[in-house]
Protein backbone atom coordinates (compact mmCIF):
# COMPACT_ATOMS: atom_id res chain seq x y z
CA UNK A 1 0.00 0.00 0.00
CA UNK A 2 1.15 3.34 -0.53
CA UNK A 3 2.52 5.65 2.15
CA UNK A 4 -0.11 8.52 2.95
CA UNK A 5 1.97 11.01 2.56
CA UNK A 6 3.17 9.61 -0.73
CA UNK A 7 -0.51 9.54 -1.83
CA UNK A 8 -1.20 12.70 -1.33
CA UNK A 9 1.46 13.97 -3.15
CA UNK A 10 0.23 12.00 -6.30
CA UNK A 11 -3.16 13.68 -5.55
CA UNK A 12 -1.96 16.55 -5.93
CA UNK A 13 -0.19 16.47 -9.22
CA UNK A 14 -2.94 14.03 -10.74
CA UNK A 15 -2.81 16.41 -13.93
CA UNK A 16 0.95 15.68 -14.31
CA UNK A 17 0.12 11.92 -14.58
CA UNK A 18 -3.38 11.19 -15.31
CA UNK A 19 -2.98 10.72 -18.92
CA UNK A 20 -3.52 8.12 -21.43
CA UNK A 21 0.45 8.45 -22.74
CA UNK A 22 1.24 7.93 -19.26
CA UNK A 23 -1.58 5.43 -18.45
CA UNK A 24 0.07 3.06 -21.51
CA UNK A 25 4.11 4.00 -20.37
CA UNK A 26 2.60 2.55 -16.49
CA UNK A 27 1.19 -0.56 -17.88
CA UNK A 28 3.44 -1.24 -20.64
CA UNK A 29 6.59 -1.27 -17.72
CA UNK A 30 4.32 -3.52 -16.07
CA UNK A 31 3.46 -5.96 -18.63
CA UNK A 32 7.51 -5.83 -18.72
CA UNK A 33 8.11 -6.42 -15.77
CA UNK A 34 5.99 -9.15 -14.94
CA UNK A 35 6.75 -10.87 -18.10
CA UNK A 36 10.51 -11.22 -16.90
CA UNK A 37 9.58 -12.46 -13.85
CA UNK A 38 7.37 -14.88 -15.72
CA UNK A 39 10.36 -15.80 -18.30
CA UNK A 40 13.25 -15.67 -15.46
CA UNK A 41 10.84 -18.58 -13.14
CA UNK A 42 9.67 -20.63 -16.69
CA UNK A 43 13.84 -20.92 -17.03
CA UNK A 44 14.28 -21.78 -13.19
CA UNK A 45 11.67 -24.69 -13.52
CA UNK A 46 12.92 -26.16 -16.67
CA UNK A 47 16.24 -26.39 -14.84
CA UNK A 48 14.98 -28.12 -12.39
CA UNK A 49 13.19 -30.47 -14.09
CA UNK A 50 16.27 -31.08 -16.34
CA UNK A 51 18.43 -31.49 -13.28
CA UNK A 52 15.38 -33.82 -11.01
CA UNK A 53 15.56 -36.21 -14.79
CA UNK A 54 19.11 -36.01 -15.09
CA UNK A 55 19.73 -36.70 -11.04
CA UNK A 56 17.04 -39.43 -11.12
CA UNK A 57 19.13 -41.09 -14.80
CA UNK A 58 22.06 -40.88 -13.22
CA UNK A 59 21.14 -42.66 -10.02
CA UNK A 60 19.79 -45.78 -11.65
CA UNK A 61 22.62 -45.65 -14.08
CA UNK A 62 24.79 -45.99 -10.74
CA UNK A 63 22.08 -48.71 -9.28
CA UNK A 64 22.65 -50.74 -12.28
CA UNK A 65 26.84 -50.56 -12.08
CA UNK A 66 26.69 -51.63 -8.22
CA UNK A 67 24.02 -54.50 -9.23
CA UNK A 68 27.07 -55.99 -11.92
CA UNK A 69 29.99 -54.94 -9.79
CA UNK A 70 31.96 -57.77 -7.40
CA UNK A 71 32.26 -56.30 -3.91
CA UNK A 72 36.00 -55.05 -4.66
CA UNK A 73 34.75 -53.02 -7.22
CA UNK A 74 31.87 -51.52 -4.99
CA UNK A 75 33.78 -49.11 -3.23
CA UNK A 76 35.28 -47.46 -6.57
CA UNK A 77 32.14 -47.62 -8.53
CA UNK A 78 30.62 -45.56 -5.14
CA UNK A 79 33.08 -43.26 -5.14
CA UNK A 80 32.86 -42.84 -8.69
CA UNK A 81 29.38 -41.85 -8.31
CA UNK A 82 29.89 -39.80 -5.65
CA UNK A 83 31.68 -37.09 -7.33
CA UNK A 84 29.68 -37.37 -10.44
CA UNK A 85 26.43 -36.31 -8.31
CA UNK A 86 28.32 -33.99 -7.03
CA UNK A 87 29.60 -32.54 -10.58
CA UNK A 88 25.36 -32.72 -11.46
CA UNK A 89 24.77 -30.62 -8.23
CA UNK A 90 27.58 -28.49 -9.13
CA UNK A 91 26.94 -27.77 -12.67
CA UNK A 92 23.09 -26.95 -11.84
CA UNK A 93 23.84 -24.13 -9.23
CA UNK A 94 26.35 -22.79 -11.28
CA UNK A 95 23.57 -22.36 -14.30
CA UNK A 96 20.77 -21.24 -11.88
CA UNK A 97 23.30 -18.74 -10.65
CA UNK A 98 23.87 -17.71 -14.06
CA UNK A 99 19.93 -17.33 -14.59
CA UNK A 100 19.56 -15.41 -11.69
CA UNK A 101 21.93 -13.15 -12.64
CA UNK A 102 21.17 -12.30 -16.39
CA UNK A 103 17.63 -11.94 -14.73
CA UNK A 104 18.82 -9.35 -12.30
CA UNK A 105 20.61 -7.57 -14.74
CA UNK A 106 16.92 -7.78 -17.52
CA UNK A 107 14.65 -6.82 -14.63
CA UNK A 108 17.64 -4.01 -13.56
CA UNK A 109 17.42 -2.48 -17.37
CA UNK A 110 14.11 -2.44 -17.03
CA UNK A 111 13.89 -0.40 -13.67
CA UNK A 112 16.13 1.83 -15.14
CA UNK A 113 14.35 2.64 -18.45
CA UNK A 114 10.97 2.79 -16.42
CA UNK A 115 12.73 5.32 -14.03
CA UNK A 116 13.77 7.43 -16.98
CA UNK A 117 10.65 7.63 -18.67
CA UNK A 118 8.79 8.21 -15.38
CA UNK A 119 11.85 11.42 -14.72
CA UNK A 120 10.94 12.61 -17.97
CA UNK A 121 7.07 13.00 -17.27
CA UNK A 122 7.92 14.27 -13.97
CA UNK A 123 6.64 11.59 -11.28
CA UNK A 124 7.09 12.48 -7.48
CA UNK A 125 9.43 9.75 -6.28
CA UNK A 126 10.72 9.46 -10.00
CA UNK A 127 11.71 12.77 -11.06
CA UNK A 128 14.24 13.69 -8.17
CA UNK A 129 16.10 10.01 -8.11
CA UNK A 130 19.14 9.54 -10.55
CA UNK A 131 17.66 6.63 -13.40
CA UNK A 132 19.54 3.21 -12.21
CA UNK A 133 19.76 3.57 -8.16
CA UNK A 134 19.11 0.07 -6.87
CA UNK A 135 18.62 1.83 -3.20
CA UNK A 136 15.96 -0.85 -1.92
CA UNK A 137 14.08 2.22 -0.19
CA UNK A 138 14.00 4.29 -3.42
CA UNK A 139 12.73 1.15 -5.45
CA UNK A 140 10.51 0.39 -2.72
CA UNK A 141 8.88 4.06 -2.85
CA UNK A 142 8.54 4.01 -6.96
CA UNK A 143 6.96 0.53 -6.86
CA UNK A 144 4.33 2.08 -4.51
CA UNK A 145 3.78 5.00 -6.91
CA UNK A 146 3.92 2.60 -9.94
CA UNK A 147 1.11 -0.18 -8.37
CA UNK A 148 -1.16 3.23 -7.05
CA UNK A 149 -1.47 4.96 -10.57
CA UNK A 150 -1.89 1.58 -11.74
CA UNK A 151 -4.31 0.76 -9.12
CA UNK A 152 -5.88 4.49 -10.26
CA UNK A 153 -6.25 3.69 -13.95
CA UNK A 154 -7.70 0.25 -12.94
CA UNK A 155 -10.31 1.95 -11.27
CA UNK A 156 -11.28 4.43 -14.05
CA UNK A 157 -11.45 1.67 -16.64
CA UNK A 158 -13.98 -0.01 -13.93
CA UNK A 159 -16.39 3.22 -14.16
CA UNK A 160 -16.17 3.58 -17.65
CA UNK A 161 -17.00 0.02 -18.09
CA UNK A 162 -20.09 0.70 -15.97
CA UNK A 163 -21.11 4.01 -17.04
CA UNK A 164 -21.66 2.41 -20.77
Amino acid sequence: RIDLVLKRRMDGCRGQWDTSTVRDIVEGFAEMKQLQSADYHQKVNDLERKHQTATYKLAELHESYLQSATYLERATIEESNRQQDQQLAREYQEQKSRLMQEHAQKYSDVLKREQEAMQQISVPGFADVTPGTADPEILSVQRQISDYMLEQFQQQKQQQQQQQ
